[in-house]
């Protein structure tokens, strides 16, 4: 099965990018700004619910 379009060309972008590793911290958090922004809103959730679990 193809990937779905949106991802493969999400996928395509942050290959041409350089890993976030081979930068410095304000540079990785400027790349993931940056693609935040091109990735744009996403879709309205239905319900958001804190919850919290219990255990170790």
């Amino acid at each position: 099965m193809p990937p779905d379009p949106f991802i493969a060309a999400m996928v395509r972008q942050l290959a041409a990018r350089p890993a976030l590793s081979a930068g410095t911290p304000q540079e990785a958090r400027a790349m993931v700004a940056a693609s935040r922004a091109l990735l744009g809103k996403g879709p309205e959730l239905a319900q958001v619910r804190d919850v919290s679990v219990l255990g170790g």
